[in-house]
């Protein structure tokens, strides 16, 4: 069962009961400090939202050093770019900056999700 801090909402006009939604298809992930989620310039199939720990947000500049962009931390949510456009690859990387617990929702169930009417999830989403 998802708890209530688990669906505290943080995105725009999600509700609570939509991240029962969400979260009823996610898979828990568990990383270490300072690795890899996903890579700069690579494909992502999932939706993360953070359960504990925290991850940073890292971009590449001309001269191919990773630059820190910002820091997200429990109930964050990022991937969402990936899952909304089809083979969109990452703008960034994610790296967990401590050891970190996910929430991780694969492309497939998050538009199976928005293309149910009844549930106007996109509408809230974006």
């Amino acid at each position: 069962m998802v708890t209530k801090t688990a669906v505290s909402t943080d995105h725009k006009d999600l509700t609570e009961r939509d991240w029962q939604v969400i979260l009823a298809g996610a898979r828990i992930i568990n990383f270490k400090q300072d690795e890899i989620i996903f890579e700069e310039g690579k494909i992502n199939s999932y939706l993360y939202r953070i359960k504990s720990g925290k991850v940073r947000i890292e971009k590449k500049d001309e001269t191919g050093a990773a630059r820190k962009l910002t820091t997200m931390g429990p109930l964050s949510m990022f991937g969402e770019m990936s899952i909304l456009f089809n083979d969109s690859v990452t703008s960034a990387s994610v790296i967990s900056d401590q050891d970190t617990v996910l929430w991780a929702m694969d492309r497939s169930f998050v538009l199976k999700l928005f293309s149910k009417e009844e549930e106007k999830l996109s509408k809230r989403f974006y």
